[in-house]
């Protein structure tokens, strides 16, 4: 939220820096460096880290640093093959700028890649004692210019034990050329799940032209495919579209939370709007922070710090996956008035009908008559779920 205003959502917040380094020589950039807390269920969230550099010198790199207790770091592609490291000694140097910076004179054991143009999935196991271990996994879409390195860092003395007095893994991305609108950007998750748990799947990059933006996760949650479209804009008028999902965002920073069939969150951190779908937020003053919290079968939820308008779906389709009005009157095609797709093929002759009481409807012969769809539900899916029809039996003749 804003500055001593209220939160307008508990499952999504940000925060936004910029930093000028203009002091010395030989490492002057501009940085900002965009934040956000998601939560996906009451038990599951992720970290979204986006962080963008940018150096007037010639043969600028920029190198982004994490680290984490624990006593492992594996670095794998996409495919879960681990990545390649050799030593490399002199791969940090302690001094740029005459000042005899030391930082890098603390990481042990460097070890470097090559390029890598994959994405990149991290992970660092921390155990404990009668305790599930817990890990960090970190998920880097590709780019074209990535190196990554590996090392070990000096405990700050304060973690828990027994981490306190061991030294910490470290992972290093190193960005070749500048890192403004090719930002470093991460998904961190941590969990109890073993090596292969979490519930995120993929992040793919989300690009203005060729500027990185933000990300979109895919999650598997409870057996439940769930989608994030997270946008971190370097200005307030700035657009991003994406037409293919049906989502549109102006602002700083926003995320569509896509739960499945009405099941989602529009969030506005800082911006003017944000849509997806039949859903929307506006704001009445130009900027605005807000929420729309939307959950099948019932009203939408809107909290927002400024006043604002918004649209969303009919009452009539709210909620449901879908629903066939047969009101058409002619044709062959049963349409599917939630917009979701499921438009039914009328076969075998089935007629369409007319009266004053009822209006428009679908006339069955009894025998072989019948409308297909491309709907499917599992009737062992754990979601509950509701069927419902009218029909009128013709009088025998």
């Amino acid at each position: 939220p804003a500055t001593r205003a209220d939160a307008v959502s508990s499952n999504l917040s940000f925060t936004c820096t910029t930093f000028n380094d203009n002091k010395g020589s030989g490492a002057e950039a501009t940085q900002e460096r965009t934040m956000a807390l998601v939560r996906t269920s009451p038990t599951t969230g992720f970290y979204f880290d986006l962080y963008r550099s940018n150096s007037s010198l010639s043969g600028e790199y920029h190198d982004y640093l994490y680290h984490n207790i624990g006593t492992s770091l594996t670095v794998e592609d996409s495919t879960g093959t681990p990545l390649t490291f050799t030593s490399a000694p002199n791969r940090f140097v302690n001094d740029t700028d005459g000042n005899k910076s030391p930082g890098w004179g603390f990481l042990l054991d460097p070890k470097a890649t090559g390029t890598v143009t994959d994405s990149v999935r991290a992970q660092f196991a921390t155990p404990f004692s009668g305790s599930p271990t817990i890990y960090m996994n970190m998920h880097i879409p590709g780019d074209s210019a990535r190196e990554y390195a590996t090392a070990m860092g000096p405990s700050d003395g304060e973690h828990p034990s027994p981490y306190h007095n061991k030294d910490i893994p470290t992972l290093i991305v190193r960005r070749n050329g500048e890192a403004w609108n090719n930002p470093f950007a991460v998904i961190f998750e941590p969990h109890e799940d073993g090596v292969d748990g979490g519930t995120v799947q993929s992040v793919t990059s989300l690009k203005n032209g060729s500027k990185v933006v933000g990300m979109k996760v895919e999650n598997m949650i409870d057996g439940r495919a769930v989608t994030h479209y997270i946008i971190a804009n370097t200005g307030a008028s700035d657009t991003y579209t994406d037409a293919t999902a049906g989502f549109s965002f102006t602002g700083r920073f926003g995320i569509v939370a896509d739960f499945g069939i009405d099941d989602l969150e529009l969030y506005i951190g800082d911006g003017s709007s944000i849509s997806y779908g039949e859903y929307s937020i506006t704001s009445v003053s130009g900027n605005t922070q807000a929420s729309m919290l939307i959950r099948p079968g019932q009203e939408a939820v809107v909290n927002a710090n400024d006043p604002v308008t918004t649209t969303q779906s009919s009452p009539v389709t709210s909620g449901l996956a879908a629903h066939w009005s047969l009101d058409e009157g002619s044709g062959i095609v049963a349409a599917d008035a939630t917009g979701h797709g499921f438009d039914g093929d009328l076969l075998n002759g089935v007629t369409w009908g007319s009266d004053a009481e009822r209006g428009t409807y679908a006339v069955f012969d009894g025998t072989d008559d019948r409308i297909s769809t491309p709907f499917r539900y599992a009737l062992a899916d754990t979601n509950n779920f509701t069927w419902a029809w009218w029909a009128k039996k013709a009088p025998a003749s």
